[in-house]
């Protein structure tokens, strides 16, 4: 069985970490899946906003049933007007977004092509800018688009329920304590945030979502 890319920073993670180590041992191996469609992905952060799973997957598939092609791309979702994309699910706020996006990539302010030479903050800067994607989403990009090993995204609520139920740190410890405990992880503190969102769907009983 081919080796995951992320495997050496598994072993990092249980060589400094007994608390990781112990996740790891119970999760098992890393079999982080990436998105190769990078507008797709973007899509699907902004539909996921403040919605259940369940929830967004639905709306996304009848998002896509609006398609020419079955797949949104920026040229499509830019030919269609706020009123037929509602007709998804999606809010009037989510629209706007999604046709921003498109807005942005096809006019070349979002190159996404480009991000690959750009290090983490430059991509997080240029998501940003777009409106409808936070940091939140950004760092969503990082970790599972563009590959990126070294992604902690603080501002995750399961990210820092595995803080607090793993490591007792309080609300008060975030991000500074935080920030200093996840240091002996890197390179590699996407691989960690990983192990937290399987261990979460675990502990709560619930499918993994990535």
């Amino acid at each position: 069985m081919e080796q995951h890319i992320f495997a050496p920073g598994v072993a990092h993670l249980a060589a400094v970490s007994p608390e990781l180590a112990a996740i790891i041992d119970r999760v098992g191996p890393c079999t982080l899946r990436f998105h190769d469609d990078r507008f797709g992905a973007l899509v699907s952060a902004i539909l996921s906003q403040q919605v259940s799973s369940a929830a967004a997957r639905t709306i996304h598939g009848r998002l896509c049933a609006l398609m020419p092609d079955g797949q949104p791309t920026p040229a499509h979702i830019a030919a269609q007007a706020p009123e037929v994309l509602r007709t998804a699910g999606l809010s009037g706020q989510k629209a706007k977004y999604l046709h921003a996006l498109a807005a942005f990539v096809v006019d070349g302010r979002l190159d996404l092509a480009a991000l690959d030479a750009m290090d983490d903050e430059a991509v997080a800067a240029a998501l940003v800018a777009v409106p409808g994607i936070g940091r939140w989403t950004a760092d969503m990009f990082l970790m599972f688009t563009l590959q990126r090993p070294d992604v902690l995204p603080l501002g995750d609520l399961a990210v820092r329920d595995a803080f607090s139920h793993h490591f007792a740190l309080e609300k008060a410890d975030f991000p500074g304590k935080a920030i200093v405990l996840a240091e002996a992880w890197r390179p590699w503190r996407s691989v960690a945030c990983w192990y937290f969102y399987r261990d979460a769907d675990a502990r709560k009983g619930r499918p993994p979502v990535v």
